[in-house]
């Protein structure tokens, strides 16, 4: 697991360390290490939740969804995308969802337009 400077307030450190696992997904992903992708972002959404930290929440579930997905799970990826989609609507975050959105249509082919038209 990774290694917090000491000093970091225990607040820090857990947003630090929330940040820290979804970059860490995201390099999993560009390395085609999917399962290992889908670990660190479980991890990560482990800590958001269980210390209320919720900075990278949104991303986090994007990340897992989209390892599920390359992994084969797709009906378990859309529903997690979407829970994705719904957090990013509910901190107001559109050009995110536009922008996952695109992606998760060039990836996989996924239609998700009707789901999103009850978000936007």
């Amino acid at each position: 697991f990774v290694c917090f400077p000491m000093g970091l307030s225990l607040v820090a450190t857990f947003e630090t360390g929330s940040v820290i696992l979804s970059n860490l997904s995201n390099w999993e992903e560009d390395a085609g290490q999917y399962d290992r992708e889908l670990e660190l972002a479980e991890e990560g959404i482990s800590i958001c939740l269980q210390h209320n930290r919720l900075q990278c929440f949104y991303h986090l579930l994007f990340n897992k969804g989209v390892a599920l997905a390359y992994l084969g799970k797709h009906e378990e990826a859309q529903k997690i995308i979407l829970m994705a989609f719904s957090v990013m609507q509910a901190e107001n975050k559109k050009e995110m969802i536009t922008h996952c959105y695109a992606e998760v249509k060039r990836l996989f082919s996924y239609d998700f337009s009707e789901s999103l038209q009850k978000l936007m």
